[in-house]
């Protein structure tokens, strides 16, 4: 039996994403192991190890933000390299998936594993710089701008003088982890490294991205890795609140969800002016069922002032969306996709300047999936907005 490993992050966005290529090894008879980075285990459908140590990325930008010296970081990185590695020996795969976000974690495993039977899992797409295509940090569309968007993504970008001195940092790490140069760093996505001849999959489906992009031969499009039957935890009270939201003709159930880490890139302040529109977008309009998904802290703060506005911290995305006639999303690849596949328009909302959100709302547009608007919308051309995406009125 063929033992299949996957190296992930906590983050469950990232490990939804990856349960179909799990079940298409598990229905070949194959035996599926997670590796999982996370500072406390959590209950996972597949047998899973976790690690407390956290991964390279994340410990490389520690060691420029604090000044670590090379000799300190290095200590540092082979205690990582050790603990790892024991992990990998003891489940001695034959085929490994990593995580982007767990890409740099290769340099301290690849002498274990077959390099060929390596790949990496991505949520993102292609990041070659192009003369026509803008990098998918920046919401912008194909054109003859792109050049200055690369440009701007130099200054731009998520912490540029420390992502920076990663990219540096960690092309030094591989040399002195003597990755052999047919799998060399060839490019960076913000500070994830890209890696030579090492099959990636970018979990997007090509007619999804911009026409006329390019991908090294070893990149392959894997297409939308979303599971529409994964179970749902459903409080009976949503669920009750929604079929009265779809018991009378001209009734409208929008769903609403900026993702699980808005707050680490949007200020609260803004947050709560946003959410505080949709609120009263909600009051004006009684036959408008809102379902607010917002961080803990958000929800504290709010208080709905009609019965139609339903504010939790967790509500079941699938269930709510096979009825939704709008969704606003704040671009994450998995919402996007289930809101397409489900055959619901969108409004995005490119506000968070870090990883691929920016591209994904761009992408929403050019492919007239929905349209666009910024957190600091004012409240009635928010409505208008909104009112014209669930009329099907074009631009």
């Amino acid at each position: 039996m063929q033992k299949v490993l996957f190296l992930f992050p906590h983050f469950i966005g990232h490990l939804n994403r990856s349960l179909l290529f799990a079940e298409k090894h598990r229905a070949k008879g194959h035996e599926v192991i997670y590796v999982i980075s996370a500072e406390h285990p959590f209950p996972f459908s597949y047998p899973c190890l976790f690690w407390d140590r956290g991964r390279l990325g994340s410990l490389v930008r520690k060691s420029i933000k604090e000044s670590w010296s090379w000799e300190k970081t290095l200590i540092e990185v082979n205690k990582s390299k050790d603990l790892l590695r024991g992990i990998v020996e003891e489940v001695n795969p034959d085929l490994v998936y990593f995580d982007d976000f767990c890409a740099a974690d290769l340099l301290l495993v690849w002498e274990l594993v077959d390099m060929s039977k390596v790949s990496i899992l991505s949520p993102s797409f292609p990041a070659q710089k192009s003369t026509d295509i803008p990098p998918q940090q920046r919401f912008s569309l194909p054109g003859k701008h792109a050049p200055q968007e690369w440009e701007k993504l130099e200054t731009e970008c998520f912490e540029p003088v420390v992502t920076k001195k990663v990219r540096e940092l960690m092309v030094l790490i591989s040399e002195e982890m003597r990755l052999p140069e047919r799998f060399a760093i060839w490019n960076f996505f913000e500070s994830i490294p890209m890696f030579s001849n090492l099959t990636k999959y970018y979990c997007v489906p090509e007619s999804f991205d911009f026409p006329g992009q390019k991908l090294k031969p070893w990149e392959r499009y894997a297409g939308w890795s979303v599971r529409l039957d994964r179970d749902e935890q459903i409080d009976p009270a949503v669920a009750f609140i929604a079929k009265k939201a779809k018991s009378r003709e001209g009734n409208k159930l929008i769903y609403v969800s900026l993702g699980t880490v808005v707050l680490d890139f949007v200020p609260t302040g803004v947050l709560i002016e946003f959410f505080e529109n949709i609120i009263a977008i909600g009051q004006d309009n009684p036959n408008w069922y809102f379902f607010v998904q917002v961080p803990e802290v958000v929800a504290s703060i709010l208080r709905p002032k009609s019965i139609n506005v339903h504010i939790r911290t967790f509500l079941p995305q699938l269930f709510l969306l096979r009825q939704a006639d709008l969704s606003l999303s704040h671009g994450g690849t998995n919402s996007v996709a289930e809101a397409i596949l489900l055959g619901v328009p969108l409004l995005v909302f490119p506000s968070i300047g870090f990883l691929d959100t920016k591209g994904v709302c761009a992408r929403v547009v050019y492919h007239k999936f929905g349209k666009a608007a910024s957190l600091d919308t004012g409240r009635s051309e928010l409505f208008e907005l909104m009112k014209r995406i669930m009329e099907g009125v074009s631009d």
